[in-house]
């Protein structure tokens, strides 16, 4: 990782591929349970459990809803299931981040890299090369970590689903991958991707900008220290950053997860007018606002939590 201190990476010093895997799923974990109650919610909004009635109840009903039904824990219900989903694509996905970047960053592109404005910091802000490799990020996990998310959907459209534990993901995906075939379990790859190439391209470079403009700041007025950010500002800028791209790509997201429910069955241009027409936009906007509530802290402790992850592990084999 580039940049200095804990705010900014491993500080120069070097880690491997397995120091970002470790550093993301140690992410995954402690961000997904602290957001599981907004992640529920959301979920409850998007799909439901049979009905259009129940999608379209407001933020305040289905959290009384899930609260009637099974109390304080129906809000943590299918942590541990989603944590299997989370956990592999969190590490995947920072993991590729850290190596795009590098790579983009050392001139992998050649004499061209700067003519397209993907060469390494050197001008006034970062390049695109951080949304580049953010956007390449969201695929690769999307495409490794894909079957793990279509089986944890179809978990949660079934009543009392979301109490289900890990086997009975394996035992779903069995009785997806033996009645429909593999396929079946990348059903809505492609609103997938569209969506989280643009999603994951917002998030990393939002990031990114805040924290170089920041850096670059604190540097210019203070040369004799490595400029770093304190853990208000990783914070702060990790939850702005999965705002704005929680916010710009959310119809996509419903769109992806309805595909995945139905199986299929439906093209995306019915699905997109039956969506339309249950409740109009206001649809494809289904679950935004515990979307938007859940993403500022799971991005912000995300964020935070992996640098600070990295970072104590370069420094710990420093120490070694």
């Amino acid at each position: 990782s580039s940049g200095g201190g804990p705010g900014g990476g491993s500080g120069g010093r070097s880690t491997c591929v397995g120091d970002h895997l470790a550093a993301g799923a140690c992410s995954a974990v402690v961000s997904r349970t602290l957001v599981a109650p907004l992640e529920r919610v959301k979920m409850e909004m998007m799909v439901g459990v049979h009905s259009a009635t129940l999608r379209r109840r407001g933020l305040l009903r289905s959290l009384r809803a899930l609260l009637a039904r099974g109390g304080v824990s129906e809000l943590w219900a299918g942590n541990g299931t989603n944590l299997m989903r989370v956990v592999p694509f969190r590490a995947v996905n920072f993991c590729t981040f850290d190596m795009l970047k590098r790579a983009l960053d050392s001139g992998l592109l050649g004499s061209q890299a700067d003519t397209i404005g993907l060469g390494s910091d050197g001008g006034d802000g970062p390049h695109a090369s951080r949304f580049l490799a953010g956007a390449g990020a969201g695929v690769v996990a999307t495409l490794v970590c894909f079957p793990l998310d279509t089986v944890r959907t179809l978990l949660l459209s079934q009543a009392g689903g979301a109490r289900l534990g890990p086997l009975a993901l394996a035992a779903t995906a069995q009785e997806v991958v033996c009645a429909h075939g593999v396929g079946r379990l990348y059903r809505g790859i492609k609103p997938a991707m569209i969506s989280q190439a643009p999603s994951s391209a917002l998030f990393y470079g939002t990031y990114d900008l805040l924290k170089t403009n920041t850096l670059r700041r604190r540097s210019a007025s203070d040369a004799d220290e490595e400029p770093m950010l304190t853990a208000a500002e990783s914070l702060l800028f990790g939850g702005m950053a999965g705002m704005v791209s929680e916010a710009c790509c959310f119809p996509l997201e419903v769109l992806r997860r309805r595909m995945q429910v139905s199986g299929g069955k439906v093209g995306v241009t019915a699905l997109v007018r039956g969506i339309l027409r249950e409740g109009g936009l206001r649809s494809l906007y289904g679950g935004v606002l515990p979307a938007v509530l859940q993403v500022i802290p799971n991005a912000a402790m995300g964020y935070f939590t992996y640098e600070r992850t990295l970072y104590w592990i370069s420094h710990r084999r420093t120490a070694d």
